[in-house]
């Protein structure tokens, strides 16, 4: 088990959420899919005055616009700066901040990467926590930590496919 503690940083917050935009299957298409779907339910909504393909594209662009302002303005609302105290172990990861406290299987987890001094643990549901290099003592305990994170991912991904009869990859 590894325990650490640490504070996030806007900044850190607003990096993660432009690379994680970035990516090739990344926020971005979100931001596309919301986009044309409220395109598409603005014209349903005013398909009694004819069907404007200008209008469509004109209202795809705008939502998008609006998406690109509001997601990541939502994230520094939500951002929370106060400690927070991250444990792993074989059975996954367990959280407190503040009053607030969680749990999260390693099947809970989508990936685990090392971007910079960062350490970031991307869950299913795309959320993520931003472990920076100062939570540790050193980079010894740094790469020992993201070690463990990565197998007993692994290791749970490899149990859960061969529990289930599915072929998977083995990092998700």
């Amino acid at each position: 088990m590894h325990t650490i503690r640490y504070s996030s940083s806007r900044q850190e917050v607003w990096r993660w959420y432009w690379r994680s935009w970035a990516k090739p299957d990344g926020l971005w298409l979100y931001h596309l899919i919301i986009s044309v779907s409220c395109a598409v339910a603005y014209t349903v909504i005013n398909i009694s005055d004819g069907f404007s393909f200008t209008d469509f594209i004109k209202f795809a662009i705008l939502s998008f616009l609006a998406c690109l302002v509001l997601f990541p303005l939502w994230s520094q609302i939500m951002f929370k700066p106060a400690l927070r105290t991250l444990s792993i172990s074989v059975n996954g990861l367990e959280t407190s901040i503040g009053k607030q406290s969680g749990k999260r299987s390693w099947a809970q987890i989508k990936e685990i990467e090392s971007i910079g001094s960062e350490i970031v643990i991307k869950g299913t549901n795309n959320n993520a926590f931003i472990i920076p290099m100062r939570a540790f003592n050193d980079e010894a305990e740094r790469q020992e930590f993201l070690h463990s994170a990565q197998t007993w991912n692994m290791n749970s991904a490899c149990l859960t496919n061969s529990s289930s009869g599915r072929a998977k990859g083995a990092h998700r």
